[in-house]
């Protein structure tokens, strides 16, 4: 949709060039919402359309680095794909865009640099194909570099400073050091992070950093006073486990943990569970500890009146509980308030993770409505249903025509096509939508009020903004539309137009 009708806002001049810059680890960027390529669901992975060569492609090898990809593949995760850029280091790539008319067909689906790729059979206004020389050179992520030289210098502080005072400005010079390796380095905002941004969520986490030494580092930290190498070891393992969150825990199928994700996505349900375990464990471990030192009941309060809190408040406001990572690096960090090697390494993988929440994604709330938790996901309105032409189409069969006159010139070779769709007036006006969005492979060609979309099924070298090439597949979905054409219901699965237009395969729902 954001490309506006027949995506003319998107199209690119043939032969034009772009070039872009990718960090590490951008495989974790990965759909979290179905999306439909042709009748392909695409979902909890990359998006990349085509990339091996097809028959309609005439790829020079001395110039193109790979086959063609559909315009709205993850660029990032197309240049891995193709070879171009690496998921560990980053790296650069450029692209050259082919031309818009005739619109690229055939994108074919291959396996490389383990990424799978989709299909897609019909034809696409905007594709594009790697140079293989884009003269950019030492274009890696240095945050491994960096990483490596922080770990070091980090290392050698904390073995020089003991004591209470030595205790106090570890913790803040980590927590600090932390947060804002985490801001600039290693899972940045943006690929220049807003700082101003940054500075707004930064010193109200100070004040939540002051609570966590109260009630946790200032029991375990002044303990290593006479143990300065073991203070180094223990102190920054979990440390830099914490911090690096975004690397070490990204192949963990969890999003946002809601009871809707627990079922629809792959391996979410056995994440959550082995997670709860081992978080059991460790709560039963650190509870007998509390247990031994005289704090369980302390301790039994203040998880429970939490847990007290949160089932109020999303019973009395109807809102689902979202489990941010910088509210489970909270939660989890009383539990390190005893002076034992488990709490410090838990503790600071707790605050590691704190501050990837708060530093990446800032203060979030823990109760948010359906709608801010469905992202662009469907919103389960009502959808039109198609309705075949049975001029057209007799028991799914093409009826064979005259060819169009247009202009009072025959078009031989062309064939006229009307698809229409039931009004569905009262259940449309009801829901708030007054028209229709129409997409045709994977492009919006129409929105209004009609009910119907009339094109010809033509050669190759006829093709135009409502002319389509007869010898590919055509995928058709409509959806309710509102009166300023700002938004739209959910679409309808594709209905398919076989190629040679012989066949209307219906979708599921429409």
């Amino acid at each position: 949709d954001g490309c506006g009708l027949n995506a003319v806002d998107c199209l690119i001049d043939e032969n034009a060039t772009f070039s872009y810059r990718c960090p590490a680890n951008t495989l974790s960027t990965i759909l979290l919402n179905p999306r439909i390529v042709g009748t392909t669901t695409v979902v909890y992975r990359p998006l990349v359309v085509g990339g091996a060569p097809g028959p309609s492609d005439v790829v020079n090898t001395s110039l193109f680095a790979t086959g063609t990809y559909r315009a709205d593949s993850f660029l990032c995760a197309a240049g891995i794909h193709g070879g171009q850029i690496s998921n560990y280091l980053g790296g650069c790539a450029t692209i050259q865009f082919l031309a818009s008319a005739p619109p690229h067909t055939g994108f074919l689906a291959s396996n490389q640099n383990g990424i799978s790729s989709v299909a897609f059979d019909s034809s696409f206004p905007i594709a594009f194909r790697f140079l293989l020389d884009n003269g950019i050179r030492n274009c890696w992520d240095l945050r491994w570099t960096i990483l490596a030289i922080n770990v070091i210098l980090s290392f050698f502080f904390v073995l020089l400073f003991g004591g209470d005072f030595g205790a106090r400005l570890t913790f803040w010079v980590l927590s600090v050091l932390g947060f804002w390796h985490i801001a600039l380095v290693s899972n940045k905002r943006s690929d220049v992070p807003p700082i101003s941004d940054l500075v707004g969520v930064f010193f109200p986490y100070m004040f939540l950093l002051e609570t966590f030494w109260t009630f946790a580092f200032s029991k375990f930290l002044p303990s290593y006073d006479s143990m300065p190498l073991e203070r180094a070891l223990w102190n920054l393992s979990g440390f830099w486990v914490g911090t690096m969150y975004d690397a070490v825990f990204s192949s963990i199928p969890i999003d946002r943990l809601t009871a809707d994700s627990l079922t629809t996505r792959p391996g979410t349900l056995v994440a959550v569970i082995v997670i709860a375990l081992v978080v059991l464990l460790l709560a039963l471990i650190q509870l007998h500890t509390a247990w031994r030192s005289g704090f369980l009941l302390q301790h039994l309060i203040f998880y429970g009146s939490i847990g007290v809190s949160i089932a109020v408040l999303t019973s009395a406001t109807k809102l689902q509980l979202h489990v941010h990572h910088f509210a489970v690096g909270a939660a989890l960090v009383p539990m390190a308030g005893f002076a034992t090697q488990l709490s410090t390494i838990l503790g600071w993988v707790a605050l590691g993770i704190a501050s990837d929440g708060v530093a990446r994604w800032g203060f979030d709330s823990l109760l948010q409505t359906t709608d801010e938790l469905r992202r662009d996901g469907a919103l389960g309105s009502g959808t039109p249903q198609f309705v075949v032409n049975a001029t057209f189409f007799a028991n799914g069969t093409a009826v064979s025509t005259e060819p169009p006159v247009v202009g009072g010139v025959r078009l031989d070779g062309f064939r006229n096509v009307s698809i229409g769709w039931a009004d569905g007036a009262v259940s449309r006006k009801s829901a708030g939508y007054s028209g229709f969005s129409l997409l045709v492979d994977d492009v919006v060609k129409l929105r209004g009020n009609l009910t119907s979309y009339t094109f010809f099924l033509a050669p190759l070298q006829a093709y135009g903004y409502d002319w389509y090439l007869d010898s590919v597949p055509h995928y058709f979905r409509v959806a309710y539309l509102t009166a300023d054409n700002s938004s739209h219901g959910d679409y309808t699965d594709s209905a398919t137009l076989t190629a040679g237009g012989n066949k209307w395969i219906p979708g599921d729902n429409g």
